[in-house]
């Protein structure tokens, strides 16, 4: 199939799918965590990026190449019109971590997304311990941090602002220290 013919083909389904190297890949279902999460920081990003930035949660596709994939969370800049289905230079993207999807599924979209010469920071966000790993670009190459206190502070690169991990994990139970862990 190529890369036109999913395009056309998805429109028609009643579910998403990634179009990977090729191979259509159906969204897994995502669990109560996983969106709460994906949505604690859709929100921190909402409210902290300047007007010049979009941002998105995962119903939006990015094209890589001939890929098509479907992040969780999406920053892009203003250069885009309603008319568009697919982002093609997104400048911060992040996915949850899931149970539920292919085994190695996660990290082998990070390797297309650095392909993307637009994007400026990449972020991993695990969904059942406080875990989010960051790759920020630096030239050609890509700086890495990991975050597993809720304490820390998320420093991105573009749009350029921080966000506290504590927000990110906020209503999570046993990960968000404000509420009992349930029993």
């Amino acid at each position: 199939m190529t890369p036109e013919e999913f395009l056309a083909w998805e429109t028609e389904q009643s579910t998403r799918h990634e179009f990977i190297e090729g191979q259509i890949h159906p969204m897994p279902d995502s669990n109560l965590w996983h969106s709460e999460i994906g949505s604690n920081l859709l929100d921190a990003l909402k409210s902290r990026a300047p007007r010049s930035h979009a941002v998105f949660k995962s119903e939006v596709k990015v094209r890589v190449g001939a890929n098509f994939l479907y992040p969780d969370v999406i920053v892009h800049r203003r250069s885009f019109t309603p008319r568009d289905q697919v982002l093609t230079e997104p400048v911060l993207l992040a996915e949850v971590l899931s149970p539920l999807a292919e085994p190695g599924n996660e990290h082998g979209k990070w390797v297309l997304y650095q392909r993307l010469p637009s994007l400026q920071t990449f972020m991993f966000l695990a969904q059942h311990d406080v875990l989010v790993e960051v790759y920020r670009r630096d030239g050609s190459s890509w700086i890495y941090t990991c975050h597993r206190d809720p304490d820390d502070v998320l420093e991105l690169s573009e749009p350029a602002l921080v966000i506290p991990v504590r927000e990110l994990y906020a209503g999570i139970d046993g990960l968000d220290p404000t509420i009992p862990a349930a029993g």
